[in-house]
């Protein structure tokens, strides 16, 4: 029930948006053009065009099609309004609920409650638009905090959490290349930490041979569907456009040429100050942070002090939780820590070495939001847990805690319903850099 109550505000934003007579058009309309394409003689193989290479010798798109193909039959079955706007809020509602449902998996209901307050709370901060648009951009906002959740469920070797955590794996790195660091890092600390755990149950002997088989299975469900998402995209390289190589090569040379914006190139100091202001702040629960971002395309924002104030408190609480978690030998809260750590710094990189031509526009750093709220729900974990006195609580509070969370949620639910979030524009190529100018 309290799961329902945390989501409902994606499909009200679906169906606030259809009864308000929204239809797709600019990015919205180029991508459902291309879902209705799925079901047609000549099925996508690519995702959709990358703004940013509209600076690069070749033009390239996003490496895969799965976003489309998710949507195609929603679109076919229900028109290109209601299609797809039901069609994102059943994959969202989806990545969210598998969210919840793995923290309740390792950690037990109180904590699942926890989420759902976080989530509740971060869909709130998003608005209605990027909840269920189905642009590039907006598409891996709340899909990210699930992501980032599996991850977390991977590094503690949960096998179910694997499967979840390679099909948003997928998701993201194929719709989006601004998620190009980001991904694989977090995925090669979730699976070097997977790995770990397996050899040493098996050195342990802790495993049968029949629980070794079930495990078995939900890994090679997970390596069929990456090799299935991923025909397509190479069936393109080899025969088609060779979209996949003009990715690598533009990655490899630099992403995007941003000369002629010299005075908005971004800087390491620009991309900490973006970080603390999202990250480290604590705004994402609060709506105006996301629609009226706490920074500009400079890099400037929230104070340096405000913002080093706030990331020595994170930092300092994540390393007390740390250290009393491997006092307790409590591997949950180190590998919940590690994913957090690593997103962090995988943003860093991404908001240094990879801003589009605008420099820091919030539309291609959407992802901040639920990273923060991953990060901060690692802490806050890590904290609780690691005082005697907070855990004893949270057992002896029975039935109020869950009682308690739920009316937090139907608060914030029902603020959000009765006063929606403007979402920020989506604008065109055209009218971006006429922006920046």
């Amino acid at each position: 029930m309290i799961t329902v109550l945390a989501l409902c505000q994606i499909p009200i934003a679906a169906i606030r948006l259809a009864l308000a007579g929204w239809e797709p058009s600019v990015d919205s309309g180029a991508t459902t053009v291309r879902i209705r394409d799925v079901l047609s003689t000549r099925p996508p193989m690519t995702g959709m065009a990358a703004f940013p290479s509209m600076n690069e010798a070749q033009n390239y798109s996003f490496p895969g099609a799965l976003h489309l193909y998710l949507l195609a039959l929603p679109v076919r079955l229900l028109g290109t309004t209601w299609g797809v706007l039901v069609g994102m809020a059943i994959i969202n509602t989806a990545a969210s609920a598998a969210a919840i449902w793995l923290i309740r998996r390792r950690l037990g209901e109180r904590w699942a409650i926890l989420t759902a307050v976080f989530l509740a709370s971060l869909l709130w901060t998003l608005g209605t638009g990027p909840l269920v648009f189905p642009t590039p951009m907006a598409i891996v906002v709340v899909p990210l905090f699930a992501f980032l959740v599996a991850a977390w469920a991977t590094a503690e070797g949960d096998e179910a959490g694997l499967l979840v955590f390679v099909m948003l794996a997928n998701y993201l790195f194929l719709s989006q290349l601004v998620l190009v660091v980001v991904v694989p890092v977090v995925a090669a600390v979730a699976l070097a930490r997977f790995v770990a755990v397996r050899v040493a149950e098996r050195r342990r002997s802790a495993t049968d041979s029949a629980d070794r088989r079930r495990r078995r299975k939900w890994i090679v469900a997970s390596a069929a569907f990456t090799v299935l998402v991923w025909i397509p995209p190479i069936i393109d390289q080899f025969t088609g456009a060779g979209n996949l190589g003009k990715v690598f090569n533009s990655l490899t040379s630099g992403h995007v040429r941003i000369d002629f914006y010299a005075n908005l190139k971004p800087s390491f100091r620009g991309a900490v100050g973006v970080l603390t202001s999202v990250v480290a702040v604590p705004h994402w629960w609060l709506p105006p942070s996301f629609v009226h971002a706490p920074f500009d395309r400079r890099g400037g924002g929230t104070s340096f002090v405000v913002g080093a104030a706030w990331t020595v408190v994170v930092v300092a609480l994540g390393l007390w939780g740390y250290l009393r978690a491997r006092r307790r030998g409590d591997r949950t809260i180190v590998s919940m820590l590690a994913i957090a750590v690593s997103v962090w710094l995988a943003y860093l990189v991404t908001a240094w070495k990879d801003p589009d031509v605008l420099g820091y526009s919030q539309q291609y750093l959407m992802g901040l939001w639920p990273t923060s709220a991953f990060i901060w729900l690692a802490v806050t974990t890590a904290v609780a847990s690691a005082v005697p006195d907070v855990r004893k609580r949270l057992r002896d509070l029975g039935l109020i805690a869950p009682r308690l969370a739920a009316a937090a949620i139907c608060a914030i639910v029902a603020v959000a319903i009765a006063a929606p979030q403007r979402s920020p524009d989506i604008l065109t190529p055209s009218e971006s850099l006429a922006n920046a100018r």
